[in-house]
């Protein structure tokens, strides 16, 4: 807080907890806040947030220093959209393996290999973005469509992997089993125990960057017959000696697409 000038504390405190059980508990700051490297006070939007003091364990042993939330309602996006009188309230997010772009106001097409797809969006009773999957499954194989109260999804970038509901998960496991069938498919050792002890779709033992090519693309019809695919690069992580596919049956039985499923994407 003191680093900025034009920053002041205010007399509230906030506390932010998340699902997996963790905390953060700070002071509300106001300040001027823009995006990119060159941010003149001119162009920043004044705005409150939560300066934290108490991190959780999860969170102090992370590199980021910071949350921006950009769901519906007052966030930054919008002040920022309000003060310069912008043409549309529009953001976008693009994550690659090391970085991404973040753009306020649109969107840059030079980033794109294909033309841009539309879908439905929708706002969840509790303040998400939400999405509306028709079906998940391996490209040029079977797919899993879903029933019409497991269609609602939302994408968190905050939120490494992809959470899926048990039943999604569970027909999804099979249809990946399947897709791995025949000469030369997923040329890897798979660990079962290692995939039930994690709840995870599968795990192998440590594979190479050709090995994961053989791998399925998974596939997701959203509204509308917009199709995100997912290659295997996206998809694995590597853990203790193990390479596993990061999309988890979730306990609470949410359907959470994470920042693995949105890497490669606009």
């Amino acid at each position: 807080i003191h680093k900025s000038s034009t920053a002041k504390e205010q007399r509230t405190r906030y506390v932010q907890c998340y699902a997996e059980g963790s905390c953060n508990v700070g002071q509300n700051v106001v300040d001027n806040i823009c995006f990119g490297s060159d941010c003149p006070v001119a162009e920043s939007a004044p705005i409150s947030f939560g300066c934290c003091n108490q991190y959780s364990p999860m969170f102090q042993a992370q590199t980021a220093d910071g949350i921006i939330g950009v769901g519906p309602g007052s966030n930054l996006v919008k002040h920022l959209h309000d003060l310069h009188k912008l043409d549309s309230y529009e953001f976008a997010i693009c994550l690659d393996n090391n970085d991404g772009r973040f753009s306020v106001g649109g969107y840059s097409e030079a980033l794109h290999t294909g033309p841009m797809q539309w879908t439905t969006l929708g706002v969840s009773p509790e303040g998400h973005y939400q999405n509306f999957v028709g079906s998940i499954g391996a490209t040029g194989g079977p797919k899993v469509t879903l029933p019409e109260d497991e269609r609602e999804t939302l994408f968190d970038s905050g939120t490494t992997y992809t959470y899926v509901t048990q039943h999604i998960f569970q027909e999804f496991q099979e249809i990946f089993r399947g897709a791995c069938k025949g000469n030369g498919k997923c040329d890897g050792n798979e660990d079962k125990a290692a995939s039930g002890a994690q709840k995870l779709l599968a795990c192998y033992d440590r594979l190479t960057p050709a090995q994961k090519k053989t791998f399925p693309t998974l596939e997701l019809t959203f509204a509308k017959g917009m199709v995100h695919k997912v290659t295997p690069d996206m998809y694995f992580f590597n853990t203790a000696g193990k390479t596993c596919i990061g999309i988890f049956d979730d306990p609470q039985d949410t359907f959470t697409l994470g920042a693995n499923f949105m890497r490669g994407h606009d």
